[in-house]
């Protein structure tokens, strides 16, 4: 069975032709979104689909014209489907159908930014299926709070009975460290406030409250409150493809605990399909800083220096912005395949022998 990809190379297809039929569990769907082009398209979306199915049967009996009877009867069975999730496959075989959606999963894994920023600007439809890692700071924040909770349970579990006798004979602990807020007291958006001070216990010697509060503000800072994913190709990490995936949409509506318990930290293989949202700009230390004069502010010279200021801060990583030569995917739908690997399988047979993964 074909698992592996062909060696990275400079160039490659941008189509995937009669991909078969895949059944698809969804991280993210926008059905508002699907729903308008799919109308677009056809002029309307239908909402229900019903079947109907119909039998009848007649039997004969004695001579005919002479004592002869006749029994007839009918069946009939109305099947009533909504639609739902079912409007994206079809949108997704419409697009194809007119070679309007492409896919651009070769180019991603050879990392042929230059080719793809040239001939898939942003507001292209694609499809990339890549390597992704899901990140949500939230779910960071909430974990390390809970980590050091159970340190410090595990700690007290195990001290000696004679330990804990002397310590509550000596008064407590005067070397006791500073500790975090009281749990209860905590704000539910900022978890990591419960995290002691100082070196933690059983870890204490490579890790103290100070670190983790540290990389939990690190994380707060580069990826803003929510689920993200991050593509990386396979040829040329230099760059990436950031995908936001907003809360409250169908599928995405799990806890960020559950989230994470599903799918894991690792990266695996993801399918997005949406609209290119924009490429990140290379930066530059050139900076336009004369924006005033005597008599008036030239508000679209400051416009442009804060765009810039902010661009060349995501070029380098620090905001929640595409990192260069990368780009970024506005979501329609985010997927898994069930049974990748019969589907590589399937979908190479179909290929050129050049354009095989």
């Amino acid at each position: 069975m074909a698992q592996s990809r062909s060696i990275c190379a400079s160039g490659g297809s941008g189509k995937l032709v009669n991909r078969p039929q895949i059944l698809r569990e969804f991280l993210y769907l926008d059905l508002a979104v699907v729903r308008s082009v799919l109308a677009q398209i056809d002029e309307g979306i239908p909402e229900t689909r019903s079947e109907v199915d119909k039998h009848n049967q007649a039997t004969e009996g004695g001579f005919r014209g002479i004592a002869s009877h006749e029994k007839s009867s009918s069946r009939e069975v109305t099947l009533n489907r909504s639609m739902g999730e079912g409007h994206f496959p079809t949108l997704e075989r419409d697009l194809e159908a007119q070679e309007a959606l492409t896919d651009i999963s070769q180019y991603v894994y050879n990392g042929n930014w230059e080719i793809l920023r040239t001939n898939y600007p942003a507001g292209s439809i694609v499809r990339l299926t890549a390597p992704g890692m899901i990140v949500d700071s939230r779910y960071l924040a909430s974990t390390l709070a809970d980590i050091t909770l159970t340190l410090e349970g595990v700690s007290s579990l195990s001290q000696a009975p004679s330990q804990i006798a002397e310590t509550k004979r000596k008064g407590g602990n005067q070397n006791k460290q500073k500790r975090g807020h009281r749990r209860n007291d905590v704000d539910p958006l900022h978890p990591e406030d419960a995290i002691p001070d100082g070196p933690l216990p059983l870890v204490g010697s490579v890790m103290t409250g100070e670190v983790l509060r540290g990389l939990i503000k690190t994380m707060k800072g580069l990826f803003s409150p929510g689920v993200h994913l991050l593509l990386r190709s396979e040829c040329d990490p230099s760059g990436s493809v950031t995908v936001r995936l907003q809360d409250g949409y169908d599928f995405l509506n799990a806890d960020p605990s559950v989230l994470f318990s599903r799918y894991g930290v690792a990266p695996q293989e993801w399918t997005v399909v949406g609209v290119v949202g924009h490429y990140a700009n290379e930066g530059s230390s050139d900076l336009d800083l004369e924006f005033v004069n005597e008599s008036s502010v030239n508000r679209g010279k400051i416009a442009n220096l804060m765009a810039k200021i902010t661009s060349d801060f995501g070029t380098v990583g620090l905001l929640d912005l595409p990192r260069f030569p990368g780009f970024s995917i506005v979501p329609w739908a985010v997927y898994r395949t069930l049974n990748p690997a019969k589907l590589r399988e399937e979908v190479e047979a179909r290929l050129p022998a050049s354009n095989r993964f």
